[in-house]
């Protein structure tokens, strides 16, 4: 496989030799940049509950979840995408929820998009209910930080106030 720069504008996949090496894909397109690198390990003793990934990245973005345990694991996202009044005047989170069963060894791919501004703001809280988890997750995105705002942010104009005389 051969090597590419992190910002060209190719496809992207994991190297199972060397999960930092960044290679090209023959016959994809969906343009994505490397973005960042999570663990996700749960015992179900010491380290128990959900991870909260909060980053700024692109309209589209993809999780890479790879199994490093001997057991399975059933891992599920939620990319929370803002917050809503009930008519009981409670606010809650607005979700959208994905899960994937993983068996040992094995990667699986979760993709999510949004339209707006690049960079924008995304929440993810990564859960399991497996007893025992070591999951890596690679994120890659449209947008990762070293590039430049999609568009490019504008200063806002201030105008001197001028009183009108009556």
């Amino acid at each position: 496989m051969q090597q590419v720069k992190q910002f060209e504008l190719i496809d992207y996949a994991i190297d199972p030799l060397n999960i930092k090496t960044v290679t090209a894909v023959a016959g994809a397109s969906t343009n994505l940049f490397y973005h960042s690198t999570f663990s996700f390990i749960r015992d179900g003793q010491t380290r128990q509950g959900d991870m909260d990934i909060i980053i700024g990245a692109g309209q589209k973005i993809r999780m890479d979840f790879i199994n490093h345990n001997l057991l399975g694991a059933t891992i599920s996202v939620n990319n929370i995408i803002g917050s809503e009044k009930t008519w009981l005047g409670a606010i809650v989170d607005k979700q959208i929820t994905k899960n994937i069963i993983l068996l040992p060894t094995q990667t699986k791919s979760i993709e999510f998009s949004n339209f707006g501004n690049e960079p924008m703001q995304w929440k993810f809280s990564i859960g399991t209910i497996s007893e025992a988890t070591n999951v890596s997750i690679n994120i890659y995105s449209t947008w990762v930080p070293g590039m430049p705002s999609n568009p490019p942010l504008i200063p806002r104009l201030s105008f001197p106030f001028i009183p009108i005389k009556p």
